[in-house]
């Protein structure tokens, strides 16, 4: 079979998002700046490789509404709405609490001790290695820490008022404080995943709530 011109049409075409978080590609899992044109297709057509449409993939970035920058933000935007909450779970219930936050750090840990999980998560790579440069991606970015924050935050005003943490804990700076360490677990993590050492951490995290 012949290649193809990209067009919109054949590059617009998103995907089922329900599919989107099964069939994230693993090369936007390992960073940005790998991820080439391809790669960032197939994230965007759920799974369908440009090879398999018969697409020329170097005519992708012109066919793409806002070009190569717009295939980089879109995917990133996915992956904030459809695969983040996923990872919240439960911490983003109404009565989310100390229990639920544990939970989550849990699922890192958990995540950062298995391979595909060591790859790390789009947001915090994204963070390191673009954030400082691209206003928008570092605006995705922001979106998910401020989130992260808030569902930390009311996460521990329900365990103030439940008696589970210190009387004089400040909810909001300590949600701060968790959001902070969380992101700094995953960058260790994808260094030096080693349980005791990322267990260490999150102990230290916890204590400073009692």
């Amino acid at each position: 079979m012949g290649t193809k011109t990209a067009t919109p049409t054949t590059v617009a075409g998103l995907g089922p998002e329900r599919e989107f978080p099964q069939k994230f590609s693993s090369a936007f899992r390992r960073g940005t700046g790998g991820a080439g044109c391809t790669d960032r297709l197939a994230v965007l057509t759920v799974g369908r490789s440009p090879r398999g449409t018969g697409v020329k993939p170097g005519s992708i970035y012109s066919a793409f509404p806002g070009g190569k920058h717009a295939l980089f933000v879109k995917p990133l935007e996915r992956y904030s709405k459809l695969v983040i909450p996923q990872k919240l779970g439960e911490l983003e219930a109404p009565g989310a609490s100390v229990a639920e936050i544990r939970g989550y750090f849990e699922g890192l840990v958990r995540d950062l001790l298995s391979p595909e999980g060591r790859q790390g998560c789009l947001l915090v790579n994204t963070a390191i290695e673009k954030a400082a440069e691209d206003d928008e991606a570092a605006a995705v970015v922001r979106g998910h820490l401020a989130r992260l924050e808030r569902c930390m935050t009311h996460a521990l005003e329900n365990a103030l008022r439940r008696g589970e943490v210190r009387d004089s804990l400040d909810a909001g700076g300590s949600a701060k404080l968790l959001v902070a360490t969380c992101q700094g677990l995953m960058v260790v993590g994808k260094a030096n995943p080693d349980e005791a050492v990322l267990r260490a951490i999150v102990e230290g995290a916890f204590a400073a709530l009692s």
